[in-house]
């Protein structure tokens, strides 16, 4: 056995490392003291017990204050040999050091840095100033975060997965690990060398046998069976996501300071109020709603007015120098008392919020005013049908685009070989403008209904009197003030201006105002008639109908009059993507993505696409549907799902399989009670038959409404997505474009006001405010494409 401390000699200071703690270590042992943390501990208790002044609490104190205390504590926390079992055992599972150790040390240091964060994140609705709103930036609350709450930045930091190393913008130098470096240059060679495509003849490795099988069955004589195997296909990695870890750690910080309390409400103000006031999807205002960035409707109205006494004097001054744009719309809030909330009894408040847009000054154009000699409105009688008709080529070219955008979408591992060696099509630029800086000065809120005349009439007094340019000074100097606004602003607006008509003055008259319709209006406008067109029944028993899909997926927002227009957008251009991959498989054959992925890999697949939307966008092909060449009867109707492709030289003759043999009919059909033997019958559903090659779409004689009717949904979707993308991208030319498109559409809907409106728009842009008939586009239109980008962005 081995010896006692007791009986070995003590060992002195200068003698090894390891025999003085093996002697101390067996020393403690044999005392009955356990480990020399327990030793402290006891210690501690004892110089508590018989106080702070005594020579027990002296020793303590001057072993807790001695700088070697903290180095050898985080040592030995931190310690590789003993990190895993601290961390995943005792801090994870001791809740006694959790929370009387460690909580309240790093919960109180944090609460004091949040405190002095807090200092400088209060931001009173009632005290916002336009240098508030443009001096914000994300850099600086990153550096504020970082200097002020240098530990709760650290937790923070690493609960999103920052690395002490993490670089702004988002990259991280400490996440490699594990050989990635040498995947990332693998890959990389391959993408260098190319990869050649495969045709039709090429073997699949896929399918190559495993001649190492396992022998699991026999067979009757007893012989081992070889068990086939087939390689795996391995699945392409997801592509990461670059996020900026620095900034969610900062956002993460805000909220904090939010939850804390309501006065740090600097990031709630700002991106709140920016959510209000530019286009951003409900989906994503929704989900910030739930963390607290948010601001309502009365909170904006309360910083309009805010921002508005601040900049009043600027913009009285600027609206004399250059070209402005007026633009207002209605707010209808419901307001109810928490009293009567059992009987539901509300009020609706109907007020007008109005803003004043001024263009960059860096142009040329922005400190010409719009005069009379800018609009030649007698030229609106020289509109012919050439300035309405549709240029079909253009939007052909901007379908195939956005096709090839929904394939890069859905498959982007499969067709990736395609994006690199052929590149992804654009839509075909006409008249790009330049992004520049609009400044936008709002005016404050009024209680005051746009939906009656009268009080529309009252709106303009009152930016007559906040502008500080009356009827008499656009009368003097001949001014053209542009209004925009949506199809009830212009209408009311229109009709204010008929019922002065008989004043004597401009000022009374009103008549230098020009309203317009906002191109962001233009398109709820299509968007509404889309859905109204292509509702079908409110049950969902049309086949390939937007009610059908919105009785699938039980979205209540989504309606026929499409009131909630993001959510009505959103699934539209789901059932766009759907819609269109189903019409490419159609097309060429195919019944599963993956036979459509292989045909695109071994065709031509743009001049592919190019051909599929060419026949959407040809109305010949639909009318070629209907009718039969050969007699000009109708074809019969069905109500079956698609079954074919775009060739017509597959077309039969009535009752016959194209060869002259009469063709068998299927189903129970009923004939019609006419007294006509050659019309065909009636076919209900499941009566088509499914023989023949699928590379015609007009089936025979049989008339697929609802194939119709999906492949027309189709069609406007697109122009429908052109037009949003010309709208983001400040393309006049291609806006025009998609006008002309929707104009036809609504001359065969009910939207009669919108095609009147729309006309007048076309006249406007080709005749009256454009020379020489070219797209040379002046002043107004400009001004009115610069309207679009600020409420689009």
């Amino acid at each position: 056995m081995p010896a006692r401390p007791s009986d070995r000699p003590r060992p002195s200071p200068d003698d090894d490392l390891k025999k003085r703690i093996d002697y101390a270590v067996d020393l403690l042992d044999a005392l009955g003291l356990g480990t020399p943390l327990h030793l402290f501990r006891l210690q501690i208790e004892q110089a508590h017990s018989r106080g702070r002044h005594t020579k027990e609490g002296k020793r303590v104190k001057l072993s807790i204050e001695d700088d070697r205390f903290e180095e050898d504590m985080a040592a030995v926390l931190t310690h590789p040999m003993m990190e895993r079992q601290v961390h995943k055992l005792a801090w994870s599972q001791d809740g006694v050091v959790m929370s009387r150790m460690i909580v309240p040390m790093v919960a109180k240091e944090m609460s004091e840095e949040m405190d002095e964060l807090i200092k400088g994140w209060k931001l009173p609705i009632d005290k916002v100033t336009p240098a508030d709103m443009e001096g914000f930036e994300f850099s600086s609350l990153i550096d504020n975060c970082k200097e002020k709450a240098p530990t709760t930045w650290r937790i923070i930091g690493s609960m999103v997965g920052m690395g002490e190393k993490a670089e702004p913008g988002g990259k991280d130098k400490n996440k490699d690990g594990g050989g990635s470096g040498d995947e990332s240059e693998s890959s990389a060679d391959e993408a260098s060398q190319g990869r050649p495509r495969r045709r039709k003849d090429d073997t699949s490795e896929e399918e190559d046998e495993d001649e190492d099988g396992d022998w699991e069955n026999v067979d009757e004589n007893g012989n081992p069976i070889k068990k086939k195997k087939k390689k795996k296909k391995k699945k392409g990695k997801k592509k990461k996501v670059r996020k900026n870890k620095e900034l969610m750690a900062a956002c993460a910080l805000a909220l904090l300071g939010y939850a804390k309390t309501k006065n740090a409400n600097l990031l709630q103000v700002i991106i709140g109020y920016f959510l209000m006031a530019a286009r951003v999807p409900k989906r994503a205002i929704a989900v910030l709603s739930r963390l607290g960035i948010c601001v309502s409707y009365e909170s904006n109205t309360r910083m309009a007015k805010r921002l508005s006494t601040e900049l009043r004097t600027d913009y009285r001054h600027r609206v004399k120098l250059g070209l402005c744009i007026w633009v207002w719309d209605n707010l209808n809030q419901m307001y109810g008392r928490k009293k009567t909330m059992i009987s539901h009894q509300r009020h609706m408040s109907h007020e007008t919020q109005t803003y004043l847009i001024f263009p960059d000054n860096s142009r040329a154009w922005a400190g010409t005013f719009l005069t009379s000699a800018n609009i030649r409105r007698e030229r609106a009688l020289q509109l012919r049908l050439k300035h309405i008709k549709p240029d079909t080529a253009h939007l052909i070219e901007a379908a195939t685009a956005f096709g090839a955008q929904i394939l890069k979408d859905n498959f982007p591992d499969e067709l990736a070989e395609l994006w690199k060696e052929d590149g992804m099509p654009k839509a075909p630029a006409i008249t790009p403008l330049p992004a520049t800086k609009t400044h936008v000065a709002p005016i404050p809120c009024v209680r005051l209904n746009e939906g009656r005349v009268d009080e529309t009439i009252s709106v303009i007094d009152f930016m007559e009197r906040e502008t500080g340019c009356d009827g008499s000074w656009y009368g003097d100097n001949d001014i053209v003030q542009a209004h925009g606004g949506d199809f009830l602003t212009v209408r009311n607006a229109n009709k204010a201006l008929y019922q002065r008509v008989e004043s004597t003055t401009v000022g009374d008259s009103k008549a230098y105002l020009e309203s317009s319709i906002e191109l962001f209006h233009f398109q709820m406008a299509a968007q509404s008639m889309i859905s109204a067109t292509h509702w079908g029944r409110d049950d969902g028993k049309d086949l390939g109908s937007i009610s059908r899909y919105q009785q699938l997926i039980g979205d209540n927002k989504v309606d026929k009059d499409c009131k909630d227009f993001r959510a009505c957008e959103y699934l539209h251009m789901d059932m766009l993507s759907a819609y269109f991959i189903a019409c490419l498989m159609a097309a060429c054959g195919a019944d599963t993505p993956e036979a459509l992925c292989e045909y695109l890999l071994t065709h031509q697949w743009l001049d592919f696409l190019r051909q599929v939307c060419t026949r959407l966008f040809d109305p010949l092909f639909f009318q070629n549907k209907k009718f039969n060449k050969a007699t000009g009867e109708k074809k019969w109707k069905t109500t079956a799902g698609p079954s074919g492709g775009f060739e017509e030289d597959g077309e039969a003759e009535p009752g016959t399989d194209g060869t002259g043999n009469t063709k068998p009919r299927t189903g129970t059909g009923r004939k019609k009670k006419t007294g006509n033997k050659d019309k065909a019958p009636t076919v209900t559903p499941g009566d088509t038959n499914d023989e023949g090659p699928s590379l015609d779409f007009m089936v025979n004689n049989v008339h697929n409404i609802p194939l119709d009717n999906a492949l027309l949904f189709t069609r406007d979707m697109l122009a429908y997505a052109e037009l949003r993308s010309a709208i983001k991208e400040g393309d006049p030319g291609r806006v025009v474009e998609c006008i002309k498109f929707f104009c036809v559409c609504f001359q065969g809907t009910g939207k009669f006001n919108y095609a009147r409106v729309t006309i007048h728009l076309i006249a406007c842009c080709w005749i009256v405010w454009i020379r020489c008939l070219s797209f040379a586009f002046s002043v107004p239109f400009v001004t009115l494409l610069l309207l679009a980008r600020f409420i689009t962005f």
